[in-house]
């Protein structure tokens, strides 16, 4: 018999999905992280699954594999589990999708990063693949799987409000049956109590790992936050139609929704080529746009420095990535540039010196273009030209 593989996909904010992974492993579905550059988590001796020692550091995540040390899987399914955009090897899958209020969702990403930053800066720090504010980045990424013809959503704050319910809906919708005793024994093992308690034990073993994760885990936390409310609400205007297709607010209730124009990131970055999007959607975003992203991209380049990078707490390889993509923008879009961005891409770019020299003749050519001196020179060239003809 073919093993079905399934997919669980949701937004990079912190969703509650790994709730749902430890149930799947308790009840036995094999669950994978689905990352090329990752190591297998398993590996097989005499039929059963053992953790790789590699990947020792998702029982901060998963009670399972404290209290379990070894797995028998069902040979019927396999779950693999992404934070990746939809691309084509996506298709022609099931796609179970785990959503949460992005409110909640991007504040509590914002906590966990423990950044320098307010809350509104931390949301206008751009994207390091797509060069998108967090709100415009979170959109996009659902509207692009929502495009996926095999797709059902699963909201967090239903497992909040009825855990059983939840999982007995997601077990009916890849078509595997449990009974209420196995399912109940699953939430048991899964709480927010039992994730708190993997995790303190983890760093109690690994107390260089401080970052904590299980911050909360309530509904709702946005509505405590006093000081950020204009950072609220320019999430609840850019997410509006969204924010009630997932009945987060009711269509009656929700702010008129303010459209950005993504399309000059998805001209200008190879990221995109291969990700799925529905261009009807796209086409209409750029049709009745009132935030321009390429002006948000410009901007954010004459801010960019190494304080603020510093104050974001990024990750070297996120930073690296950051300043390739922001590279190619500018490169693709014929776009100025100052000494300061060519100063941090020789710190965290890729050393490409052709590129650092295309960067400063694009700024000695738009510098020529907008001065005065620029009509004389193109007089002066079309005279030689005629000269040289004659």
């Amino acid at each position: 018999m073919k093993k079905k593989k399934i997919y669980l996909a949701s937004p990079n904010q912190p969703s509650g999905v790994a709730w749902l992974i430890n149930c799947f492993l308790e009840l036995g579905i094999k669950t994978s992280v689905n990352r090329a550059t990752i190591q297998s988590i398993w590996c097989e001796e005499s039929g059963e699954f053992i953790l790789n020692p590699h990947q020792n550091s998702l029982k901060k995540w998963l009670p399972a594999l404290n209290t379990h040390e070894s797995f028998d899987f069902r040979n019927d399914i396999e779950i693999e589990w992404t934070h990746e955009w939809p691309t084509n090897k996506f298709n022609d899958h099931q796609i179970i999708y785990f959503i949460r209020d992005p409110r909640d969702a991007l504040f509590s990403g914002y906590k966990r990063g423990n950044s320098d930053l307010s809350f509104s800066e931390f949301l206008g720090f751009l994207d390091p693949y797509t060069l998108l504010n967090k709100v415009d980045n979170w959109c996009l990424f659902n509207k692009c799987w929502l495009s996926h013809d095999q797709i059902k959503v699963f909201r967090f704050e239903d497992y909040k409000k009825d855990a059983h319910k939840l999982l007995e809906s997601i077990l009916q919708y890849i078509n595997v049956d449990f009974s209420a005793d196995l399912i109940d024994s699953a939430i048991n093992a899964s709480t927010f109590e039992m994730a708190a308690a993997a995790e303190n034990r983890y760093q109690k073993e690994n107390p260089e790992d401080n970052v904590i994760i299980n911050r909360a885990g309530k509904v709702g936390s946005w509505k405590e936050i006093d000081n950020e409310k204009d950072a609220i609400s320019l999430i609840e205007n850019k997410s509006a139609d969204l924010l009630a297709q997932f009945g987060y607010i009711s269509e009656k209730n929700k702010n008129k929704n303010e459209i950005t124009d993504y399309m000059p990131n998805l001209k200008y970055l190879s990221f995109f080529k291969t990700i799925n999007y529905d261009f009807e959607c796209i086409d209409d975003i750029n049709n009745n746009h009132s935030t321009n992203s390429y002006l948000e991209v410009v901007s954010f380049v004459h801010s960019l420095d190494s304080d603020l990078i510093n104050r974001a707490r990024l990750m070297y390889y996120n930073v690296t990535t950051l300043i390739e993509s922001l590279s190619e923008f500018l490169y693709n879009s014929q776009t100025d540039t100052d000494k300061r961005f060519i100063s941090l891409y020789r710190q965290y770019g890729s050393k490409n010196d052709r590129l650092i020299n295309i960067f400063k003749l694009t700024r000695q050519y738009n510098y020529l273009r907008n001065s005065n001196i620029f009509p004389i020179l193109r007089f002066v060239l079309n005279k030689f030209r005629s000269y040289v003809r004659l």
